[in-house]
């Protein structure tokens, strides 16, 4: 089903961002985690109100998962990589309604 939600828009900048992530080649957080703080960046990406939000946060704290780029295991020096990479062609952020810039992705990642 996974594959549904990132063909379809559901979870497209999610996976793209794990894409991204794994695309540096270095030890990072678990795919799960990284989709996890890719769909708080695609939350973002949607303007989304802040209350839906903060109730998916408040989850994901609840639970262990990462919030922050730190704790996926991305530096800033890596922000402009993982932002590139998640966005070249073929990657499943082209299925997000309405374009994604490099730069949009970069600032989102900084929830």
């Amino acid at each position: 089903m996974s594959g549904v939600g990132a063909d379809n828009g559901g979870l497209c900048v999610a996976n793209s961002f794990y894409n991204g992530v794994s695309s540096l080649g270095k030890k990072t957080a678990m795919h799960g985690c990284c989709v996890a703080y890719g769909t708080l960046v695609q939350l973002v990406l949607e303007n989304n109100d802040k209350e839906e939000f903060n109730t998916i946060r408040e989850f994901m704290h609840s639970v262990g998962l990462p919030l922050t780029l730190e704790e996926v295991g991305i530096t800033k020096e890596d922000v402009h990589k993982v932002a590139v990479a998640s966005c070249a062609n073929g990657e499943s952020i082209h299925n997000f309604s309405g374009d994604v810039s490099v730069k949009e992705l970069e600032d989102a990642f900084c929830l």
